[in-house]
């Protein structure tokens, strides 16, 4: 069982709110110390840790190493929701929390976004949930189809519209920030995180790495059973399994074989379980299950919006079924790796400013790799330019190709495009939007273009670990990403600019903080599997089914059909062409899913 919940105010129309969604959906209910309902929904015992000292109560959803004595401890130390002592900071695990203290309610997320917060108002009063669809349903409020159109944008849209939800009416958390729910019903948020400043040098950082994933592992293997966890060569999880394997948890690890034999994932998985000792490992053939780009039946957590990742959906949650039967009830994914410790482009301005005699040595390596020319790396690197100005510009060139000189990512990261099937219609909205938001002048998520990148880049994998984790529920797992919890990312942002790139190394900082953990022989890779033949297998099996799922965005005036279907049955040498259909394919999966919810038809706005 997935865990799904709504928080109410302490206030009468709240409490009407709360009984109504119970008398129609059943599930479990939490009071107020002051006896009204505060939270309903529906949740495993085993997924929610519960506290109430005096006109105080903490209820946590998720993984957390809080148990019901150690969360009263901490509950004893609450002053007010502002005022919240040792529950509250970048803790250990991935959680919601959820505090009613004196009649007021405060709720949090996780800064990535794997355990996320919406809010939406009913008539004044503002409500609250895990899941985007409940919070819509609640407000009475569809799809907005405007924000959709932002959604097609490749690789993804950029803060701020891209946490925006895809229903009406419904408000993303800002990152960083909590919800308070007044007496009188209202809701505020308010900021609790600030990106730390990257001082630690690199053996501090890789000690301070080390302790937070070490940490974040030991949270899930913890509850002892059968855990399983992503062995797929990489050294992301690699580490994970590594730290798994000395925990109570009996460690399962899960290889999928590639459909290219030269792909030398398979290679560096197998040393690894070599030296795993008593784990048990499988291997799922490369033609076991569906391929990329299948679409599987609707699920519950399709209504949440469209999916990140959508072209593997079905494909990873075939996999972890294999571990399921292997009695797994928490699989570990090594998402949120890359982009904590590959080096981002957007280091490069960083450094020239502050140590530019190391960035000619990355300038160098960086242009031979990426063909950039001379202007193109002096634009992008010694460039100025604030964010709103930045998002303004992408506002005006999202029909470049992702071959162009502007769509690097040295700037504030990789500029959007729209896909070449985009409806002038869909491409002068996203632009309209874009823009709207440019003026507004949004800080971005940190000062320095590196962190902001980082930052943002976590905030795409949490949703891509979501959406995985709603594609698994039905099998009874919690698919986690221990990269992803709080305390890492806050250990991974405070690393020194200048130990995060190395000519011999390809992450640097997380083979140092692994070190002594993972066999060192397993540290030294220099290669990384390419997967484009699953893209265009998996592509060419699925084209008929891609073509009818997308057909709804066509309907509604987003995609030019022709124009899709040319694409999709063009030459590509390169997978390039076709990275943006896996945003295209997450709308249009969102909308079929709606679409068959009941609930949901004729409700969209």
């Amino acid at each position: 069982m997935g865990v799904e919940f709504a928080v109410f105010p302490d206030h009468p129309h709240g409490a009407a709110l709360a009984r109504g969604l119970q008398s129609a959906s059943g599930g479990r209910s939490i009071a107020h110390p002051s006896g009204r309902p505060w939270i309903v929904g529906h949740w495993a015992e085993d997924a929610v840790v519960r506290a109430s000292v005096g006109d105080r109560s903490a209820v946590v959803f998720g993984m957390t190493d809080f148990d019901e004595r150690s969360l009263a401890a901490g509950l004893a130390t609450v002053v007010s929701t502002d005022e919240t002592g040792a529950l509250t900071g970048p803790l250990a695990g991935s959680h919601h929390l959820c505090l009613s203290v004196g009649g007021e309610v405060r709720l949090q997320g996780s800064l990535s976004g794997v355990r996320e917060v919406y809010f939406a108002e009913h008539h004044g009063v503002t409500v609250a949930s895990g899941s985007a669809a409940l919070a819509a349903r609640l407000s009475g409020r569809g799809v907005d189809e405007e924000r959709l159109a932002l959604r097609l944008l490749a690789p993804d849209a950029p803060w701020p519209v891209g946490d925006e939800s895809g229903w009406a009416g419904v408000t993303t958390l800002p990152v960083g920030h909590w919800l308070r729910l007044a007496r009188d019903g209202g809701g505020r948020v308010v900021r609790w995180w600030v990106p730390p400043e990257p001082r630690l040098p690199m053996a501090a950082a890789a000690a301070a790495v080390r302790e937070a994933l070490a940490e974040a592992v030991a949270v899930r293997t913890a509850r002892g059973g059968v855990l399983s966890a992503d062995l797929s060569g990489g050294l992301d999880s690699a580490g994970l399994c590594f730290l798994a394997a000395d925990g109570p948890a009996r460690l399962v690890t899960l290889h999928a074989l590639a459909v290219d034999a030269g792909n030398d994932d398979s290679a560096w998985a197998a040393r690894s379980a070599e030296r795993l000792g008593a784990a048990r490992h499988v291997v799922v053939a490369a033609d076991d299950g569906p391929r990329w780009f299948a679409t599987p039946p609707c699920a519950d957590g399709d209504l949440e919006g469209p999916v990140v990742l959508a072209r593997t959906r079905a494909k990873a949650a075939h996999a972890v079924a294999h571990a399921a039967r292997e009695g797994s009830r928490i699989h570990l994914t090594g998402i949120g790796g890359d982009e904590l410790f590959t080096m981002r482009p957007a280091l490069l301005h960083a450094m020239a400013r502050a140590h530019p005699a190391v960035a000619v040595r990355q300038l160098r390596a960086t242009r031979t790799l990426g063909r950039w020319s001379l202007l193109t790396t002096a634009r992008q690197v010694w460039g100025g330019g604030d964010y709103p100005r930045w998002l303004a510009r992408c506002a005006e060139r999202l029909t470049l190709t992702p071959g162009s000189s502007w769509v690097t990512g040295a700037d504030w990261g990789v500029p959007p495009v729209m896909p070449p099937w985009a409806t002038p219609r869909a491409t002068a909205t996203a632009r309209r939007l874009l823009a709207a938001a440019a003026e507004a002048r949004p800080a971005p998520l940190a000062p320095l273009r590196v962190q902001h990148d980082m930052i943002r880049a976590v905030r795409a994998a949490g949703a891509a670990v979501r959406g995985l984790g709603h594609a698994v529920a039905g099998l009874q797992v919690a698919y986690e990403a221990p990269y992803l919890d709080d305390r890492v990312l806050d250990a991974a942002l405070a690393v020194r600019l200048a130990d995060r790139w190395a000519l011999d190394h390809y992450k640097p900082v997380l083979a140092a903080a692994l070190r002594g953990v993972v066999p060192g022989e397993l540290l030294d890779r220099r290669t990384k599997g390419d997967y484009s033949a699953e893209l265009f297998t998996g592509l060419r099996r699925h084209r008929d089914d891609v073509l009818d799922v997308c057909a709804e965005l066509a309907d509604r005036g987003l995609v030019d059909g022709q124009a899709l279907r040319a694409a999709l049955t063009g030459l590509h040498p390169v997978t390039r062409g076709l990275l943006p259909l896996d945003a295209t394919l997450s709308c249009a999966t969102w909308l079929r899913a709606v679409g068959h919810d009941t609930a949901w038809q004729g409700g969209a706005a």
